[in-house]
């Protein structure tokens, strides 16, 4: 189902290409350009966000300190409208230290082939999850998180029910909770990830699909890098390295799937 839904996101997305000009918005913490020349600020490209942009972060370093906010409203907006979140040189941090509420953002269900993708930037320190999402009503959006690291995080990075996701060539390091739990028909397709030191995942009535990731020194109680239940799972390619588990499971630990 995961591979159908890319391929209808490659003709409609293409036939939107050639409907208007694509744009390029440059964002940065309290800026007040125009958002073309020069970075604008996160509530002015809120404003002005279209279908199929792309937003380039200048920040090397953006501090989270509530929720809502400027920038979660603007991250929510995208989830909606095929956006593209790009940092600018892959040096952008996310820091989570003095975060109030409950998240970075959270994502509803959304109309189909709907879509967003953030490249290339580090999530640390965080306190509560850098994303939830709390209804499975669709698989819609498709998320995309590609190049990103998350470490040094002291609560489930990602806490999900339903919905689709796709972590390509992201690294989770050092994260006292879980990287991902997932839940109630979502979809969590992993590609070339790294698991290092961190719980772990938790994954329940959902389909989870992992290619040539590396788990190394993970830990958990039952399961050291994976717990499943009721779920359909595929492992390919993949390394399971000195995880470690409380009672069953020293890698995985699979019922009822």
């Amino acid at each position: 189902i995961f591979y159908i839904f890319k391929i209808m996101f490659f003709f409609i997305f293409t036939a939107f290409i050639f409907s208007r000009d694509l744009r390029e918005l440059h964002v940065s913490d309290g800026a007040d350009g125009d958002c073309f020349k020069s970075a604008c600020s996160f509530d002015k490209a809120h404003n002005i966000l279209l279908n199929g942009d792309t937003l380039i972060f200048e920040d090397q370093k953006i501090s989270i300190t509530s929720y809502p906010s400027a920038i979660s409203d603007l991250i929510h907006a995208a989830m909606f409208m095929n956006v593209t979140f790009l940092s600018k040189d892959d040096k952008t941090i996310f820091d989570g230290r003095f975060m109030a509420g409950e998240s970075l953002f959270s994502v509803d269900s959304a109309a189909r082939f709907s879509w967003v993708k953030v490249k290339g930037f580090t999530f640390v320190n965080f306190e509560k999850p850098v994303m939830m999402r709390l209804k499975s009503e669709t698989p819609w959006p498709l998320v995309i998180f590609k190049d990103c690291t998350f470490k040094n995080n002291k609560q489930d990075v990602f806490n999900l029910k339903g919905g689709t996701f796709e972590f390509d060539n992201c690294v989770f390091k050092d994260n006292i909770h879980r990287p991902i739990k997932a839940v109630t028909e979502a979809i969590v397709d992993l590609t070339d990830c790294l698991f290092e030191n961190s719980e772990s995942m938790f994954f329940f009535d959902c389909d989870v699909i992992i290619t040539n990731c590396r788990f190394v020194d993970n830990f958990g109680s039952r399961g050291g890098a994976l717990y499943l239940s009721k779920v359909t799972l595929n492992i390919d390619a993949s390394k399971f390295i000195r995880n470690k588990a409380k009672n069953n499971g020293g890698a995985i630990y699979i019922r009822e799937s």
